[in-house]
């Protein structure tokens, strides 16, 4: 996985990123503002000032000013990705319901409960 800054606007005390984007949904929005915010932090040991996602396509602006817990949530999220890099054929399996809220991959995971679900409803027999 890698993630490139289009656009990165430094002063004497911080500095802003902006990343430039084609289509964006919230979850996309979420998951790449942590995913900067832990960027940032392990690269230059200090959080942007603002974090700005530009839609090109709807031409929309999201800013974001990171906090330190999003270190944290961003962190367990590489974590969750590299578990299931390493482990394909467990991508939708988990053991408690409540790890689904916190994730970034949630409405895929769901996608993928509906097929099963309607797969399932074609091998009743009535």
């Amino acid at each position: 996985m890698s993630l490139t800054f289009e656009v990165g606007e430094w002063s004497a005390g911080s500095f802003v990123i902006k990343k430039y984007v084609v289509d964006a949904d919230e979850e996309m929005l979420a998951l790449c503002q942590k995913l900067m915010t832990v960027f940032s932090y392990k690269a230059f040991g200090v959080l942007p000032g603002k974090i700005e996602v530009i839609n090109l396509i709807e031409g929309t602006k999201y800013e974001y000013i990171p906090k330190q817990e999003d270190i944290i949530t961003g962190m367990a999220d590489l974590s969750r990705m590299k578990e299931m890099l390493q482990q394909p054929e467990h991508y939708t399996e988990r053991h408690f319901r409540s790890e689904c809220i916190s994730c970034a991959f949630r409405s895929e995971c769901q996608g993928e409960e509906v097929k099963k679900e309607a797969e399932q409803k074609k091998n009743i027999v009535h």
